[in-house]
């Protein structure tokens, strides 16, 4: 019985580090531009999650974006 309850501690003490990476990530891939549901299903993949969110986070905000494409729109061709 006492593997069972480590087994449950385990996956207890998984859930609560997935959410609080969760509760990171989430609001930055938004803002970034890219799929919620893919950084939920990749951060599940313990290498392959932490580096797509470093590639995230790395990324330029869509609205930075935006902005630079508006100011382009605006100056005139050479």
């Amino acid at each position: 019985m006492e593997s069972g309850g480590s087994l449950i501690m385990t996956l207890v003490t998984w859930i609560l580090l997935m959410a609080i990476f969760w509760i990171v990530t989430i609001p930055v891939t938004r803002r970034k531009g890219k799929s919620v549901v893919l950084t939920i299903v990749l951060s599940l993949i313990p290498i392959v999650g932490f580096l797509y969110i470093y590639w995230v986070f790395s990324l330029t905000d869509k609205k930075v974006l935006q902005r630079l494409d508006e100011l382009e729109k605006k100056l005139p061709q050479a």
